[in-house]
């Protein structure tokens, strides 16, 4: 059985995410994020909805004991490289 916080991890890891990018997109903290996946709290009805909209996951997700392959697809290289772009270009602007 794959527990909520399992499938927030796997949700954000597909995705090529950092804690902190993904509690960005969904509206919340890298420390919640890491509480969901550590099980120590769950998210909320409302930031579940949150990351089923975000990630167009679903309606489900979170219901379904088992997290299905391809259910989540990772995001194209184009968009990894630029964000990867956008945050280094963000951080020599505030050197």
């Amino acid at each position: 059985m794959t527990t909520p916080g399992e499938k927030i991890y796997i949700l954000r890891e597909q995705q090529g995410l950092s804690r902190e990018e993904f509690a960005q997109k969904i509206g919340t903290t890298r420390q919640t994020v890491g509480r969901w996946e550590s099980e120590a709290v769950s998210p909320s009805p409302f930031l579940k909805n949150q990351m089923i909209q975000t990630f167009n996951l679903p309606k489900n997700y979170f219901l379904n004991q088992e997290v299905e392959k391809n259910t989540v697809s990772p995001v194209s290289h184009t968009q990894n490289s630029k964000r990867l772009l956008a945050n280094f270009l963000n951080n020599m602007a505030n050197v």
